[in-house]
């Protein structure tokens, strides 16, 4: 595994101090080479405090080369912390560690409910460590979504109803447009995707809401508009982490009238074209599958044979607003799912 450092912000000094898996791609601006030792190491887009003492780790695996940049919560922390947590939350003896963050989830009893809505999940302070307890979904247990029922940990996810607790931990972003960080000369901009599915959630409330990524509800989660957003609540709207907007092109061929209006984005998700071919990092099938976070799944995540499904930010491919194109398990672009599935996830 090879290594490139230069000094991040004190946001970087511990990964946990504030803190889905949806596709959001991020834009990283370097205003200097950031690889460059001999001058202070600067990042237009994510603002780094030149004097800070904290090391910025770019690595590289065989999958391209990726970052850690922001926290949510992730993996399951085990039984038996878990029944120490919530015996502690029951008690009230929490209450005080709540740091005021919270995560949005889901709360839904079925696959397609007649309504969305929406759950603030708190974050607390245990240990030095930060939490999130979240009550297992419904369709998790009942409707055989989940082909093997247990966390990345290999607890089980437990009955429906049951609370669980989820640590906040750093999110790894992998860059999909080629930038060689070891190369990257004073202005470069890379776009980058989440490692994980982070969450799951409907495009759209209602199908009745349409399929048009300027009005929907994961674009209002990914980019602030809904308290516990994603962009809030990973700490990447900080002062210390500041991510450039992005002008993103919605055109797309499967629109209600053909083409959809331009929007201004921190975080979003995939176009049908840019997952579709433009981009090495994501051109087959195979290189698009990824998995979920144990916290997605404890939202009702999807999730079989190795693989689940994201969502992409292009209305679908039927004759009505109802639908959005989103990333099969296996794969494959499909764009016949309805806009208010609830058992699919985001990818930033």
């Amino acid at each position: 595994m090879k290594k490139v450092k230069s000094k991040l912000s004190t946001f970087m000094q511990n990964f946990v101090a504030t803190g889905l898996l949806m596709l959001l791609t991020l834009l990283l601006c370097f205003t200097t080479n950031p690889f460059d030792k001999s001058q202070p190491k600067t990042i237009d887009a994510v603002s780094i405090i030149p004097d800070s003492t904290t090391m910025y780790e770019w690595q590289q695996d065989d999958r391209g080369w990726y970052t850690y940049l922001g926290t949510y919560p992730q993996t399951y922390v085990g039984d038996e912390l878990n029944t120490q947590l919530v015996s502690l939350l029951e008690s009230g003896a929490l209450d005080d560690a709540a740091t005021g963050n919270s995560y949005i989830s889901n709360n839904r009893a079925s696959e397609y409910p007649a309504s969305y809505e929406e759950k603030q999940n708190k974050e607390y302070e245990y240990n030095g460590d930060l939490y999130v307890a979240v009550v297992n979904q419904q369709h998790i247990a009942d409707r055989g979504y989940v082909e093997n029922p247990f966390f990345s940990t290999g607890d089980s996810l437990g009955e429906v109803g049951n609370t669980k607790f989820f640590k906040v931990e750093p999110i790894k972003w992998y860059i999909i447009d080629g930038t060689n960080p070891e190369t990257a000369p004073a202005g470069t901009q890379c776009r980058v995707i989440s490692d994980l599915a982070l969450n799951a959630m409907p495009f759209n409330a209602t199908e009745e809401d349409g399929n048009v990524w300027q009005d929907s509800l994961i674009r209002k989660y990914l980019n602030g508009d809904l308290n516990g957003n994603f962009y809030q609540s990973t700490g990447l709207a900080s002062e210390d982490v500041v991510i450039e907007q992005t002008n993103q092109n919605n055109v797309t061929k499967n629109t209600t009238d053909g083409s959809g209006p331009a929007t201004d984005d921190y975080v979003y998700l995939l176009s049908y074209q840019e997952m579709y071919g433009q981009y090495e990092f994501l051109n087959t099938n195979t290189k698009r599958i990824t998995t979920p976070t144990d916290f997605a799944l404890s939202n009702g995540l999807e999730y079989h044979s190795g693989g689940t499904s994201y969502w992409l930010r292009s209305a679908g491919s039927s004759s009505t607003a109802d639908s959005a194109y989103y990333v099969s398990r296996h794969g494959g672009l499909d764009g016949r799912l309805s806009v208010k599935n609830t058992i699919d996830g985001v990818r930033p």
